[in-house]
């Protein structure tokens, strides 16, 4: 799976998208109307050894990233932090509990991209939702993983401008860059209303 093929499963296809790039607390954001043009600053950022980031929403305006100028989303997210002061040392650890999750659930396989040092998680939706729709269904998952143990970064699971590491790039954050990649590529995708249901229903609220 390339950059571009990734991007289309869990990016929707109307609005602005936006890619950022961060360099010695510089950061440079902007926004486009095509993947194409994203994945091209996002491989140019990291020749410029910028860590390259894409936001999960699309937004209406492509003037700022903030939540009310989501227009659209097509994926439920998570980041799980690994390392020797993180909840779980290793990324081995992380995906044994994450699969733990999952299958407790019943949730489909989500597709995992490896961020260089933690993991990214993602359950690509069959379609474009507003946020609206999308934000009870995320803070549902969110308080699923809490419940359960899921060491996950809590501030991101429900952030519809949330922006994550594009993967085919690579993790500026020490000396020697990681790579960042998809390790695992599931290509399924759920409706939200069939991701919510598998869910604790007294964990969703009322829409």
């Amino acid at each position: 799976m390339d950059t571009k093929q990734f991007l289309s499963t869990v990016l929707g296809d109307e609005g602005y998208y936006c890619v950022a790039g961060f360099k010695d607390g510089n950061v440079v954001q902007k926004f486009y109307g095509s993947l194409d043009s994203v994945v091209e600053t996002a491989a140019n950022f990291d020749l410029e050894g910028r860590d390259a980031y894409f936001a999960l929403g699309t937004f209406v305006e492509g003037t700022n990233r903030k939540a009310d100028n989501v227009q659209h989303l097509r994926a439920l997210f998570l980041d799980i932090d690994c390392g020797a002061d993180k909840p779980y040392p290793t990324q081995h650890e992380a995906i044994i509990a994450l699969r733990e999750f999952y299958t407790k659930y019943k949730m489909p396989r989500p597709t995992v991209v490896d961020s260089g040092y933690g993991v990214h998680v993602y359950w690509a939706l069959d379609k474009s939702y507003s946020r609206e729709e999308w934000l009870p269904v995320a803070n549902a998952l969110k308080a699923a993983c809490l419940q359960d143990g899921l060491q996950i970064d809590p501030s991101v699971t429900s952030d519809a401008a949330r922006i994550l590491r594009v993967p085919d790039t690579r993790n500026f954050k020490k000396s020697i860059p990681k790579q960042v990649k998809v390790i695992v590529n599931t290509k399924v995708q759920v409706s939200l209303q069939e991701f919510a249901a598998k869910l604790p229903t007294e964990l969703i609220p009322v829409l």
